[in-house]
């Protein structure tokens, strides 16, 4: 004896009600799945990776300490870890807007000549 529940639903697929807690909590469940960037809009900061937002972040540190750096500098204002920023830093380091100079002590700066001043 199979008696319509609701719309249709056989009563041993239990009913409207089940399919509607299952098809929402679907959509919450992979709503965290997928990472927060690939819904993002297009202008949306999140669509960028983290290198690139950190490597703003170190523009302006370097202008704030006009045009010269160092791995400490950005660890501590920051709060990356140091072979983080070692690694962004030299990744940066092109020469003609980053260049990087080991004075004879071996302290290593990173110049940013379009910000000295």
């Amino acid at each position: 004896m199979m008696h319509g529940y609701g719309f249709g639903f056989p009563l041993f697929m239990g009913g409207p009600l089940v399919w509607l807690i299952i098809i929402v909590g679907g959509y919450f469940l992979l709503r965290n799945i997928i990472p927060h960037h690939w819904r993002g809009s297009a202008g949306d900061p999140q669509r960028y990776s983290d290198n690139e937002f950190t490597e703003t972040e170190i523009y302006r540190l370097a202008a704030k300490h006009n045009g010269k750096i160092t791995v400490s500098d950005v660890v501590t204002e920051l709060g990356i870890e140091p072979k983080r920023a070692e690694k962004i830093l030299e990744s940066m380091a092109d020469g003609v807007r980053v260049r990087m100079e080991v004075e004879d002590s071996g302290l290593v700066y990173y110049t940013f000549p379009e910000l000295q001043r």
